[in-house]
């Protein structure tokens, strides 16, 4: 299934790498892929070229875990491989966290008004 992206809040600089970074999250989680967002500079904007990052955090069905809670070793292997073929330019690096839909007590999660939906 392919996700449709939207992009219309991120900032311009940042949408060539956010989509080619969400591209490659989507095909390797694909399979229990329910939510994509976007928070800090690469949304509101101010980012610092060569400084900043683009923050993600995608979220995944209970299921896509290991009991340590973790994704198993091959897809986060098969993850970082492909992001590492990005250019993140004018940005430093991508950072992706996977996030499970069960509540943690050390995890406020995403503040209303500071992320944007990517798809999901």
């Amino acid at each position: 299934m392919m996700h449709d992206l939207d992009l219309s809040r991120v900032v311009p600089a940042a949408r060539p790498v956010v989509e080619a970074a969400a591209r490659v999250y989507l095909r390797h989680t694909e399979q229990w892929f329910f939510g994509l967002l976007i928070h800090g500079s690469a949304l509101k904007g101010g980012f610092i070229p060569g400084c900043s990052d683009i923050d993600l955090q995608i979220y995944l069905r209970s299921e896509a875990f290991t009991i340590y809670g973790q994704l198993p070793l091959e897809i986060c292997s098969a993850i970082q491989r492909d992001l590492a073929c990005i250019d993140p330019h004018p940005f430093q690096y991508i950072q992706g966290y996977i996030r499970s839909p069960l509540p943690r007590s050390d995890y406020v999660g995403p503040i209303p008004g500071a992320y944007h939906m990517l798809t999901g």
